[in-house]
């Protein structure tokens, strides 16, 4: 599950709005709101499930392996 990235508690995932939709034939996107009722965070996150231009998960480089340009 994807934690919050205010409170590290659980995210649930919740209905796109129309531009979110549209948006995510370009960057796959989801929309989150937190579990924790003090928090109350809510946004988008990038899901890396596959896409035809960004590839799988496994595709991306990873923090560790990235080269120094």
């Amino acid at each position: 599950m994807t934690p919050c990235p205010t409170c590290k508690q659980p995210l649930h995932r919740v209905h796109r709005k129309p531009l979110e939709r549209k948006l995510s034939y370009v960057v796959p996107v989801q929309r989150f709101i937190c579990y924790n009722h003090a928090c109350r965070w809510q946004g988008l996150r990038v899901v890396w499930k596959a896409h035809p231009l960004l590839g799988t998960k496994q595709d991306r480089p990873s923090k560790g392996n990235q080269e120094a340009s």
